[in-house]
């Protein structure tokens, strides 16, 4: 099969084992797609709401909230559909930590998979250093990566002392048959949801029986397969409406809608607004 399509590399610059992001997320920016990625994701939450899907299981992050995303989980960020598209705006810190670099201190481990367990001092010591790697990112001051990189350390090893979840290896390996072929099918419908693209397509091209497919889809991914095909079809649409002067009938058929009826009403679940009204706002 090719290589997966939805699976995000990451650049770290500097000398720092991580990628740090202060994101400002405004409208359609508000949904990032299914993907995964090797290394370890933390979210802090300082402003707006978002609801982020991995591996099936639903959470809604309010201002001071983190996740943490294990390496090789399926997962995607969204606004709540009932929050107006002008309305959607979410400010959040985001790392991506090189897996390697943390895993090199317990390799004697199968792999590195962490659960946060309810414990307040345990939550506010890493808020609160995840916001130190914030501010030393952002003023970039004399050792600002050694002080970064001390405060990632210091985050890891509460994690291992306090979080780990050992006994499972990465999806790499090949001990999840299950999960690896949905990051696959996620791959396949992503490069092909233009077409008139059915389950039992996409559920024969991985060699599956379609409802052990459809069952596995929503299991790990959180959304029936149609819910994830049609939100990939409203989410390209978007480029179109942006960037051409196309119809919106010709920007339905583009990417995959049956007729422009269906477009719209999707489109509008999605987005609280009618493709032709986020043209004219644009």
């Amino acid at each position: 099969m090719a290589e997966l399509y939805r699976k995000e590399e990451i650049e770290h610059i500097n000398r720092i084992p991580a990628r740090i992001l202060h994101q400002q997320l405004a409208g359609t920016e508000c949904t990032v797609p299914m993907h995964w990625h090797k290394h370890i994701e933390i979210n802090l939450m300082l402003l707006g709401e978002a609801e982020f899907t991995v591996d099936g299981t639903k959470r809604t992050l309010s201002p001071g909230d983190f996740i943490i995303i294990n390496s090789g989980d399926i997962h995607m960020g969204t606004a709540h559909p009932e929050i107006p598209l002008r309305n959607r705006y979410q400010e959040l810190i985001t790392i991506l930590w090189d897996y390697d670099f943390l895993y090199g201190y317990v390799d004697h481990l199968p792999a590195l998979r962490f659960e946060m367990p309810r414990a307040e001092d345990l939550e506010g010591k890493i808020k609160g250093l995840i916001m130190e790697i914030d501010r030393a990112y952002a003023q970039k001051e004399l050792c600002f990566e050694m002080d970064i990189t001390s405060a990632l350390l210091q985050i890891g090893s509460i994690l291992l002392k306090n979080c780990i979840v050992s006994g499972e290896k990465l999806p790499e390996n090949g001990t999840k048959s299950n999960l690896r072929a949905i990051q696959e099918a996620v791959g396949y419908i992503e490069e092909n949801y233009a077409k008139d693209l059915t389950l039992e397509e996409v559920a024969k091209h991985m060699g599956f029986a379609p409802a052990y497919f459809s069952k596995k889809f929503r299991q790990i991914a959180g959304v029936t397969y149609h819910d994830y095909l049609i939100a990939c079809r409203v989410r390209n649409s978007l480029k179109d409406i942006r960037n051409t002067n196309l119809s919106m009938t010709e920007i339905a058929y583009r990417n995959g809608f049956p007729n422009v009826k269906s477009f719209i009403e999707y489109f509008k679940r999605a987005y609280n607004t009618t493709p032709l009204q986020y043209r004219n706002k644009k």
